[in-house]
C-alpha cells in the first residue's frame, strides 16, 4: 500500500470563486475519503460536546449538519459568508474546515458534498488515516458510555 500517487487540488469554478471555506493542496486518496464519509455516518444522533453544533444528519451531504468533540470535528459545506462560526476551532473569520483531527491538524474540506472538490491540507499515508479514523471512533466510543450509541 505504498507509493500514493497525489494529485494537485483544483477547486471548481464556483468553489473558487464562493466558497467560504479554505480548500487545499491536495487531493485526498480513495480511503482517506471514505473514511471521512464514515465518520460523518457514525455522528449522526450523536451529542456533540461543543456549544452551537447540532446534528440529525450526515454532515457529508448539504444539510447543514455539523458535530464536533475534544478529538475531531465534521461539518457540512458552509453557506455563509465566511463569518465565524460557533465552537470554530479557527478562531477568526472564515468558513472552518470540513473535517478537522485536532491531535495530527489534519484537515479535509469539500464542495456542497463529501466527495466533491475534497482536498486536504496535508498528504498521509493510509496506516495514517486508519490511525486517524480509530482515534475519532474511540472518542465517540468514549463519549457514547452508558447510552445507546454503538450499543451502550
Amino acid at each position: 500500500m505504498g507509493g500514493d500517487v497525489r494529485v494537485t487540488f483544483e477547486p471548481e469554478l464556483g468553489q473558487a470563486m464562493f466558497s467560504g471555506t479554505d480548500f487545499y493542496d491536495n487531493e485526498p486518496t480513495p480511503y482517506e475519503s471514505a473514511l471521512v464519509s464514515v465518520l460523518g455516518e457514525l455522528v449522526v444522533g450523536a451529542p456533540a460536546e461543543v456549544p452551537g453544533y447540532t446534528i440529525g444528519v450526515s454532515p457529508c451531504v448539504n444539510a447543514a449538519a455539523a458535530f464536533a468533540n475534544s478529538t475531531f470535528a465534521i461539518r457540512a459545506y458552509c453557506w455563509c459568508d465566511g463569518s465565524t462560526h460557533p465552537g470554530a476551532d479557527e478562531g477568526g473569520p472564515g468558513c472552518p474546515p470540513n473535517f478537522h483531527h485536532y491531535a495530527t491538524d489534519y484537515r479535509m474540506s469539500w464542495y456542497k458534498y463529501a466527495g466533491r472538490g475534497e482536498s486536504t491540507n496535508k498528504p498521509v499515508s493510509v496506516w495514517t488515516m486508519v490511525g486517524i479514523f480509530e482515534d475519532c471512533v474511540a472518542s465517540l466510543r468514549q463519549q457514547a458510555k452508558g447510552t445507546v450509541m454503538f450499543g451502550g
